[in-house]
């Protein structure tokens, strides 16, 4: 990764480069640990990926990775959130799903079609770029108690966010009377999920396109009223 320099202007009108801040320069090599965990992950599982290996990946020693992430398991936490967030992009602003503008059409919108519509235009980029994350970790998770705290905890809070939006369309009227909150967060949940993205995506080969198509006239037909 390039490290960004800034051009700044002296007094005297003369220019020179800006180095980045020792907060900036560990902000960068964090992300660039972050990206290297993910592609290692991606080709070798989280059982089959070492941290020196991670380390190597990403250009730094291995007390470098230690030092910012301790240990494997809390690496992967710290990368599920990165990739939902969009932390390891470096081209992108990071935005937590929670405070975004899709989220929030979501829990206002009172039609529950476009409400749902907005849900998966919104997330389905969250999707694309942590559901593989995701799925090492649910893999992981089987065998390995410490991974399984970091994956449970991450589909507790994404349970939590499907379970605002399911109340929000209770609250305006357009959930179906005969499912609970309960019910309907998890079919929701189920029905959206990184195994559902990769299983369209890479198991199918369907595009983005597609699956938000599928997902955009599935969900209203399993959550809403017949007339909402």
């Amino acid at each position: 990764m390039i490290l960004a320099m800034t051009t700044v202007k002296t007094a005297a009108g003369a220019s020179h480069d800006a180095k980045p801040s020792r907060r900036e320069r560990a902000r960068q090599s964090k992300v660039r640990i972050l990206a290297a965990a993910r592609d290692v992950f991606a080709a070798k599982g989280y059982h089959g990926a070492t941290m020196a290996e991670i380390a190597e990946h990403a250009g730094v020693a291995v007390q470098t990775v230690s030092y910012f992430f301790g240990t494997k398991p809390r690496m992967l936490g710290d990368l599920i959130g990165a990739v939902v967030t969009g932390a390891i992009n470096a081209s992108d602003e990071p935005v937590d799903p929670e405070r975004s503008d899709w989220f929030t059409r979501s829990l206002t919108e009172p039609d529950g079609k476009l409400a749902l519509a907005a849900l998966v235009e919104g997330s389905l980029p969250v999707f694309a770029r942590a559901a593989a994350v995701a799925d090492v970790a649910r893999v992981a998770a089987l065998t390995d108690p410490d991974v399984e705290m970091v994956y449970r905890r991450s589909e507790e809070h994404r349970h939590a966010q499907f379970r605002r939006i399911v109340q929000a369309l209770r609250d305006h009227g357009t959930l179906r009377d005969d499912l609970t909150v309960d019910i309907a967060t998890d079919i929701l949940a189920t029905v959206f999920s990184p195994q559902t993205y990769l299983a369209c995506s890479t198991d199918r080969g369907w595009t983005d396109a597609q699956t938000a198509t599928w997902l955009a006239d599935a969900l209203p037909r399993l959550l809403l009223t017949v007339d909402r």
